[in-house]
């Protein structure tokens, strides 16, 4: 749909986008951007088409936190898996080189799993907050200095730095939300859903407003909300020209 303010009946159109096909990111960005022009026009608070943003507000909101509890699972999965393989390596070739028959290769990997007669072996399998603290004691005893030199025997004293380096990426785990995807559970399908029915029912506020109350706000609204809608729409476009490219090529 063209949007134009048609210079004989003053009329103008809400543009259309297809708001399925957007990803999470954009998505949310364009519900913003859009409903913010409220701002830049200085409706008054008690303007309808004011009122009618608090329930998009509110689930917004609700989406946000979804999608930032979904990423931080996501991340805490990612960085766990990191810190086990790490972690299965270490054990694996001190079990390894615990039955050499180099003695100071032997001794130096005995001594270091001596630390299993008191802690869990197969500690990788447990829940993650009780693999967390079983992991912290290991390392307590691993990273005292008269094990140095063991993990020197061993060459495994880069593989231990990089054990430590996962740890504490575990521990502080990135909880910055990547939303650039079109990953959507039902939790976030369901609250999408919502927001596209009342962002829609909110542009159509301001262009009955605009077209037959003569309300010159709600048409300043609606055409700037219509230059992100058309951003939005243009991503799309690419997007669909890229696909359809690649799959010529292939």
């Amino acid at each position: 749909m063209i949007t134009q303010a048609n210079t004989t009946s003053g009329y103008i159109y809400r543009e259309s986008i297809s708001l399925n096909a957007l990803p999470n990111d954009r998505f949310i960005s364009l519900i913003k951007n859009t409903t913010n022009v409220v701002n830049t026009v200085n409706l008054p608070p008690e303007h309808v088409a004011h009122i009618s943003l608090n329930p998009i507000n509110n689930n917004l909101a609700i989406l946000d936190q979804i999608l930032s509890n979904e990423k931080i699972e996501l991340d805490r999965s990612e960085v766990d898996s990191a810190r086990d393989a790490d972690f299965v390596y270490i054990r694996t070739m001190l079990q390894a080189n615990a039955i050499s028959r180099d003695e100071a290769i032997s001794t130096a990997a005995k001594s270091l799993l001596t630390v299993f007669s008191s802690f869990n072996i197969n500690l990788d399998s447990l829940a993650l907050d009780s693999q967390t603290e079983e992991l912290d004691r290991v390392m307590a005893v691993w990273t005292r200095d008269e094990n140095k030199p063991h993990f020197e025997t061993l060459a495994l004293t880069a593989d231990l730095d990089k054990l430590i380096a996962s740890i504490k990426r575990y521990k502080d785990f990135n909880q910055t939300r990547g939303n650039n995807t079109n990953k959507q559970t039902p939790k976030v399908r369901e609250i999408r859903r919502y927001l596209q029915k009342q962002l829609v029912m909110w542009l159509d506020i301001l262009e009955g407003m605009a077209n037959l109350n003569d309300d010159a706000a709600c048409l300043q609204c609606l055409t700037e909300a219509n230059v992100f809608i058309n951003t939005q729409s243009a991503y799309l476009k690419t997007k669909a020209t890229r696909k359809a490219d690649t799959e010529v090529d292939a």
